[in-house]
């Protein structure tokens, strides 16, 4: 919602997403003491990142595409399977109107081993292609 919201123009406290998770949290069964985690997590995010629409301007948000595979050698598509998936958001840079990939990654732990890790994350990089 908080990038839907960006491309809407609409700006709203980072508290409001704290409280959808708590909200949301409580539908789904989860505890307390992790929806709390789960809440100061989503207003953290939200506050460290409301400053980059200024640089940043959401084009679309779980954007689905879908394109044939082709054999590279081949140059021909298979008649069997196609490459679909979604991408968490599509944005465009304010300075030079490149497009870039939004997608989120979690972990418990970011370390130097992880940095390493989601360089050659094979999500990210058959997206990127």
């Amino acid at each position: 919602m908080l990038f839907i919201n960006q491309k809407t123009g609409e700006r709203l406290e980072p508290a409001f997403y704290a409280d959808l998770v708590r909200s949301d949290c409580k539908i789904r069964g989860v505890s307390d003491e992790l929806a709390e985690k789960a809440a100061a997590l989503m207003n953290h995010y939200a506050t460290r990142y409301e400053d980059d629409d200024d640089l940043f301007e959401v084009v679309d948000v779980e954007h689905e595409f879908e394109q044939p595979l082709t054999n590279p050698k081949s140059n021909y598509s298979s008649r069997h399977y196609r490459f679909c998936g979604k991408v968490d958001g599509i944005v465009r840079s304010r300075n030079d109107g490149k497009l870039y990939i939004l997608e989120h990654k979690t972990a418990s732990i970011v370390d130097d081993a992880y940095i390493q890790k989601i360089r050659f994350d094979t999500q990210i990089s058959l997206y990127a292609a």
